[in-house]
């Protein structure tokens, strides 16, 4: 039984996801005058996407304001009539109320129209579109999805053991069907776990390969790095009601039964956390047979195994 530092390797099926996605919709109701734009095309940032048919907004805001042009006659005329004592403080007040409330019109009717024509937030590509020319729709419509060709990355669940492990930046290995390894890093670790008891990664590509595609598999190999630990052969781990044990050897070579308390497994070895000490040697086969305060013969030093059993007992 010995102190190991071990490394494990794991793999997980996952698939790729755009981390940075934007769906369009309209703010106001209104019929759609021009979409240009087809699924899968590019935009530039600040690219036309959509224009309504703002003809009565237009008609809407010329009438908005006259009504501003003739509250703010109204108000200075008010003003002047005032200077001369021949208007009330109150009537001056109303005026400038009314030009206020047209300042507010008009303004209102230029947001309104500002935003009959909707235009890319970012360089994107074009990847859900739901209308077309000519439709009515409701305000809030979701309209077209744009994502982000450069944000490609990979979102995996991974169960809550290994998740508690892992690490921002960590190193990764990419495999995509059909093409060469690539490398990763860990970008994300989301701070919660599912209903399923798993936590979710991100990762993102060291240099993002061409010809990737949102929804494709891959699979991801990370290598874990334990702490030393106790560890012995897992050959040498024996099970019965009790719970696992293992035959121990003492400075007689004589065998001991000792009930143990196991951690992480390995490909071919078994963390020990209580039941033993470092240094001590455990059976690893022979174990037909094999009885409390059994005498064991070293290998290593005789070469040649016996027992008063007459049965081969192999020790490390």
């Amino acid at each position: 039984m010995q102190w190991q530092r071990f490394q494990q390797q794991h793999t997980l099926s996952c698939q790729l996801v755009y981390s940075q996605l934007r769906k369009i919709h309209n703010p106001t109701a209104g019929v759609i005058k021009h979409a240009p734009h087809r699924i899968g095309d590019a935009v530039k940032k600040n690219d036309l996407l959509i224009t309504f048919d703002n003809s009565l907004l237009k008609l809407q805001l010329q009438k908005t304001e006259i009504a501003h042009q003739q509250a703010l006659w109204q108000r200075d005329r008010n003003k002047k009539l005032f200077e001369q004592k021949a208007l009330s403080v109150s009537e001056l007040n109303q005026a400038q109320t009314t030009l206020d409330s047209a300042l507010i019109d008009k303004r209102t009717v230029q947001t309104q129209l500002s935003q009959q024509t909707l235009y890319a937030p970012f360089d994107a590509v074009i990847s859900q579109r739901l209308i077309n020319a000519g439709d009515s729709v409701a305000a809030h419509t979701h309209l077209l999805s744009l994502v982000a060709p450069d944000s490609l990355q990979i979102s995996a669940n991974v169960d809550e053991t290994l998740f508690m492990q892992l690490k921002l930046k960590q190193t990764v290995q990419i495999q995509l069907a059909g093409a060469k390894q690539s490398s990763g890093y860990i970008s994300r670790i989301h701070p919660s776990l599912n209903s399923n008891q798993q936590g979710t990664i991100e990762v993102r590509f060291t240099h993002l390969p061409d010809n990737l595609f949102s929804g494709q598999h891959c699979q991801l190999q990370f290598k874990i790095e334990h702490e030393p630990m106790l560890s012995v052969p897992l050959q040498a781990l024996r099970h019965d009601r009790q719970g696992a044990y293992l035959w121990s050897i003492n400075q007689q070579h004589k065998t001991a039964r000792q009930q143990v308390k196991t951690g992480r497994y390995f490909a071919e070895r078994v963390e020990i956390k209580a039941g033993l000490k470092s240094g001590q040697r455990v059976v690893i086969n022979g174990f037909p047979g094999l009885k409390k305060a059994q005498k064991v013969l070293d290998i290593q030093k005789t070469q040649i195994i016996k027992a008063p059993s007459d049965r081969s007992i192999k020790e490390r």
